[in-house]
């Protein structure tokens, strides 16, 4: 099932991951969007091959895509049934300072559900992949979400924007042994799910992420991935997630985690 849209999201992935790789090499300009978040060549080579991809090969689906705007008002978007939702270069800003957390999302919802997500990551070339009901995986070995059990054991993980988006006291007020800064929202979630460490995120095992501010793009794909590891991700009420609303903000915000502290992460931000 879905074999065809996976095998295209991959190779799209690929695609755009050898462009942003050029503008490493070459060098880029930042510049700034409406919101103030930064924006680059990269991203917007990045959105065009990822979009005629896309269009070619699935001319009846919908797409909804960060750097192209006419995506996010296009009429009748929200009545397709499938959407393609796309962040080119999630975590832009790790882009500009060089650390090469950054990654390229590609998420397929259905009827308001993810149910298919690659994350991949141009710098250390790993494919993060789903498709619901049949796993989670690191190029070609299989993810599982690690065993942490107690929010007091556990290492929290969130962006350089969290204290920005006045979420500060919240990562000083949960209880969890250890606190880490990373770049990409989809890096993140899929480093719960990937509690090896055979990929993207170093050595560091991570058992939950929030943040505040995030739209359908930076959780579409990396939600899937997680799930399918057996992790969990719902906004700060508890409730699950839906795609291709007419607002694409997470207005509640999203918390990811291994599943097992899920309700304890909840306590702390409800």
């Amino acid at each position: 099932m879905l074999e065809k849209e996976l095998e295209i999201a991959m190779h799209a992935a690929r695609e755009a991951g050898t462009r942003i790789e050029h503008y490493v090499e070459e060098g880029f300009t930042v510049s700034y969007k409406g919101d103030n978040s930064h924006v680059t060549e990269a991203d917007q080579a990045s959105d065009r091959c990822i979009s005629s991809i896309l269009r070619k090969v699935f001319p009846e689906d919908g797409i909804l895509t960060e750097e192209t705007e006419e995506s996010h008002k296009s009429p009748g978007r929200t009545n397709k049934e499938r959407i393609w939702i796309v962040d080119p270069l999630d975590g832009t800003e790790d882009f500009t300072l060089g650390t090469g957390l950054y990654a390229v999302h590609i998420g397929l919802a259905i009827q308001g559900e993810t149910i298919l997500g690659v994350v991949y990551s141009p710098t250390h070339k790993v494919m993060y992949s789903a498709v619901k009901g049949q796993g989670a995986y690191a190029n070609s070995e299989r993810m599982h979400v690690g065993n942490t059990d107690n929010i007091s054991e556990a290492a929290l993980v969130v962006s350089r924007k969290t204290s920005r988006n006045g979420l500060g006291e919240l990562v000083q007020r949960m209880p969890t042994k250890d606190k880490y800064i990373s770049g990409s929202c989809g890096l993140k979630m899929c480093g719960i799910a990937d509690p090896e460490k055979r990929t993207a995120v170093g050595e560091r095992q991570y058992d939950v992420f929030f943040c505040k501010g995030d739209k359908e793009w930076d959780t579409c794909a990396p939600q899937i991935i997680l799930e399918e590891a057996g992790g969990k991700v719902t906004d700060f009420l508890g409730n699950l997630l839906t795609y291709n609303k007419v607002d694409v903000y997470n207005r509640n915000g999203v918390l990811a985690t291994n599943g097992k502290i899920h309700e304890q992460a909840l306590a702390y931000l409800r």
